[in-house]
């Protein structure tokens, strides 16, 4: 089974924000959040507002960026050719 994300979990990382912090901003239990962001369980509205909150001001303006980067990943990607990858050095 392919791993699902969420905005929310782009967002967040591309921030550099760890999700301890914004459980304990949101009041929104860890473990909780990380099946939101690996979009196990639906968030309700008011628990995506408490989510953007945390994440700042600019989480609301990356957020249709974050979303076309996960349909391009989960739709685009496959007809796209695999990005080149040099080989490691051999010690």
């Amino acid at each position: 089974m392919r791993r699902r994300t969420t905005e929310f979990r782009i967002l967040r990382i591309g921030l550099g924000i760890p999700q301890y912090e914004i459980a304990a901003t949101t009041g929104i239990d860890r473990g909780r959040l990380s099946r939101i962001e690996r979009g196990v369980e639906p968030s309700d509205p008011e628990e995506k507002e408490r989510i953007l909150r945390a994440l700042g001001a600019r989480a609301r303006y990356m957020l249709p960026v974050a979303s076309e980067l996960i349909e391009f990943l989960q739709e685009g990607w496959k007809d796209e050719p695999i990005p080149f990858r040099p080989r490691r050095a051999r010690a």
